[in-house]
């Protein structure tokens, strides 16, 4: 099963397409929605969207060296940001909490009405205007 986020976004848009992008299908927002949310309530709280996040991380790090390269990165990441911001410290790589710091704020970009959830559309509006 594919599991992304979007972050993207997510992330989230969250976002994210694991693997090499021309043996995946399509990345589906609605599909990762629903993957992230865990409770089935339609909406995805921050924990989910934790929970996702790191997922993603972990799947990204094919090699399981705990962080990941650029390669791997842009493997998952299906938004506009760039590898470079992500890694704070410079070292080449993004660290589990690097990219957890750096999908957050995309979390509280795609909740526009303010109340610590996101719906389908928030998710997908989000992608939409973050996709690579």
């Amino acid at each position: 099963m594919n599991r992304v986020i979007p972050c993207a976004l997510g992330a989230l848009v969250l976002l994210l397409a694991a693997g090499a992008r021309a043996q995946q299908p399509a990345y589906d927002p609605h599909k990762a929605f629903k993957e992230a949310d865990k409770n089935k309530d339609g909406e995805i709280e921050m924990s989910e969207f934790y929970e996702r996040i790191t997922d993603v991380f972990f799947i990204g790090d094919k090699n399981k060296d705990g962080k990941l390269s650029k390669e791997e990165y842009d493997a998952v990441v299906v938004t506009r940001e760039d590898f470079v911001s992500v890694d704070k410290n410079g070292d080449g790589f993004v660290s589990e909490s690097e990219f957890i710091a750096s999908r957050v704020p995309l979390f509280e970009k795609a909740d526009k009405n303010r109340d610590g959830r996101l719906s389908e559309d928030e998710v997908t509006s989000m992608y939409e205007a973050n996709k690579k």
